[in-house]
């Protein structure tokens, strides 16, 4: 998981990008190259079932879209190294990464969603992942 706070919805990301956007981390840092794996793909998918952790989450009346841009600051460079490891690393888990919103009052251009509604929706998408496996819902006693 991680916030877009400029974003009004939850996005379930499709998959990253081997890119890092040449801007400055929260030490003022900036990236030591412009790919994040030299001669790496220029993108990985995400082995999640994104439409479906789409649909249970659109299920609940929450603003949800697919995206294929996780961003080019750290949730991006999370989700490609990431999936490089699961590519490489047999029985590796599924992988992949949601962005959620910021909380109401953060930003005032942007709506934003209450706390209790990102719990709500990430406990859809654990629901949609472990269904079709055959687990028991994590939380669910």
């Amino acid at each position: 998981l991680g916030q877009a706070s400029k974003r009004p919805h939850l996005s379930v990301e499709a998959r990253g990008h081997n890119v890092c956007d040449p801007s400055p981390d929260n030490t003022g840092r900036l990236p030591a190259a412009a790919l994040i794996e030299a001669g790496g793909p220029g993108y990985l998918a995400s082995t999640l079932p994104v439409e479906r952790i789409v649909a249970r989450i659109n299920d609940l009346g929450l603003p949800v879209q697919r995206s294929d841009d996780a961003g080019g600051y750290l949730c991006n460079h999370t989700l490609y190294k990431a999936l490089a490891w699961a590519g490489s690393t047999p029985a590796a888990p599924e992988i992949g990464f949601i962005h959620v919103p910021g909380v109401p009052g953060a930003d005032p251009e942007i709506q934003g969603m209450p706390l209790q509604d990102m719990v709500a929706a990430v406990r859809s998408a654990i629901e949609a992942i472990t269904r079709d496996q055959g687990s028991e819902v994590i939380g669910k006693h």
